[in-house]
């Protein structure tokens, strides 16, 4: 889907596809290429895609062909689409591996 301006639209990898992962990257989906990187557990149950809720706010359905979903980091790393922006939202013990990925995930190398 092209972005509102014409151009690409931006890619996203959200590491750590728990709750705050999904409800992250359901909101983002709505304006850029979002992949999910998580345990298959969490995964397997998203096949139908994500919905939103909470805040008095009415839910809103993402389906999941609006979302990329993988367990392998490395799917937006060297051979797969690059990102342009990486979140992290994985617990204290998984972090120092997110940091240590993350630089591979983004398009600079800085």
């Amino acid at each position: 889907m092209p972005h509102p301006t014409g151009d690409q639209r931006p890619r996203i990898a959200v590491f750590g596809a728990g709750s705050i992962g999904c409800y992250l990257g359901g909101h983002l989906a709505q304006h850029a290429d979002v992949t999910l990187i998580g345990r298959p557990s969490v995964l397997d149950g998203l096949h139908e895609g994500v919905t939103l809720s909470g805040g008095g706010r009415p839910a809103v359905r993402v389906p999941r062909d609006r979302l990329t979903l993988t367990t392998e980091p490395d799917a937006v790393a060297d051979n797969g689409p690059r990102c342009g922006t990486t979140w992290s939202t994985v617990g204290r013990r998984r972090s120092a591996i997110s940091r240590a990925r993350s630089s591979r995930w983004r398009n600079d190398t800085a």
